[in-house]
């Protein structure tokens, strides 16, 4: 009798103990991902590269995934453009996050890897273009801009009668991001003739910069200063100005002048927009693809529209305000 009660006792303290372990490792996975290289579209942990001037809207998407899918843990490296895609071709990264399709070469690429790169578009972007608060200069054609980037505009009395004789900046946030490839782009370059052309190492080096010297036009990615609930952001603008700019003469919205607001990148009439991917060579549906789907489904895309973003995938419509200004609001079924 003694002996059966002895077996219980070590029976039911073995089938506690099991239950101990199960229940600890458990609530452990709740707040860890697990360490295997096998992860699944939300849980493991996963290192992607993302352009640097989209830092804001991706910080943001990130917090909203591990939120919701506890055991899942993404690293995120911030980069210029070129050093983005080099991570991608290089299988440093699986996913990368930027303002450009894949390009011919590097389609190319990836055929003799026999893979099929991925494209998934889950915003439309502007870059702002941001002056000192003591500024005057706000308003400028598009026509304008591309004077400066040529070097044909170099003074800003040359923009107005007003303006000084002092030599107009431009501020990058980076030699190799993709704000210097758009604006090498729209003037047909391969460097800018504007020597009074400066590379920082950040968007908030940018802001900082244009906050100091009046002398000089920044060029930053919207979400830097788009969310209004941002403390960071309200605070950029109570050093910054943003300036409007009036599109090409061949535009239907030619002959007035916009701010880089939703509905004006929505409609396309401020004329500095871009749009934002999702590249993957991913060849399973692992974390890259749950964190590409995330952000291109509804509670992502919810987050680019809060972000000042216009979402790529949302359904949207333009609603008129006091006959003025027009914002944007989710489509409602």
């Amino acid at each position: 009798m003694m002996k059966a009660m002895k077996m219980m006792r070590n029976s039911t303290f073995g089938i506690f103990l099991a239950l101990s372990v199960f229940f600890i490792s458990c609530n452990q996975n709740q707040h860890n991902p697990p360490e295997t290289s096998e992860d699944t579209p939300t849980s493991g942990q996963i290192t992607i590269s993302v352009d640097e001037t989209i830092k804001p809207l991706i910080e943001a998407e990130k917090d909203a995934f591990e939120a919701i899918y506890k055991r899942a843990r993404i690293i995120i490296n911030y980069k210029p453009e070129a050093e983005v895609m080099a991570d991608l071709l290089n299988d440093s990264s699986i996913i990368v996050i930027v303002s450009r399709k894949f390009n011919e070469s590097e389609r190319k690429s990836f055929e003799q890897e026999q893979l099929i790169p991925r494209e998934t578009k889950i915003a439309f972007d502007a870059i702002a273009v941001l002056a000192n608060k003591n500024n005057p200069d706000t308003l400028i054609s598009l026509q304008e801009l591309k004077d400066i980037l040529l070097g044909k505009i170099t003074k800003w009395n040359q923009l107005s009668p007003k303006g000084s004789s002092a030599d107009i900046k431009l501020v990058f946030d980076n030699k190799n991001s993709s704000i210097v490839r758009y604006f090498l782009e729209l003037i047909n370059m391969k460097e800018f003739p504007n020597k009074s052309t400066y590379g920082l190492n950040s968007g908030e080096e940018v802001i900082n910069y244009i906050a100091k010297d009046k002398n000089a036009f920044g060029f930053l990615g919207i979400n830097y200063v788009s969310d209004t609930d941002d403390v960071q952001a309200n605070g950029f603008l109570e050093t910054i100005r943003i300036a409007e700019i009036e599109p090409a003469d061949t535009s239907k919205y030619a002959g007035a002048y916009y701010k880089p607001y939703q509905s004006n990148i929505a409609l396309r009439s401020y004329p500095l927009y871009r749009d934002i991917y999702v590249l993957s060579r991913e060849a399973r549906a692992g974390l890259g693809t749950g964190f590409t789907a995330f952000i291109a489904g509804d509670k992502g895309q919810r987050i680019v529209l809060k972000a000042g973003l216009v979402p790529a995938t949302m359904p949207i419509r333009l609603i008129e305000v006091d006959n003025e200004a027009l914002r944007i609001e989710k489509e409602k079924k």
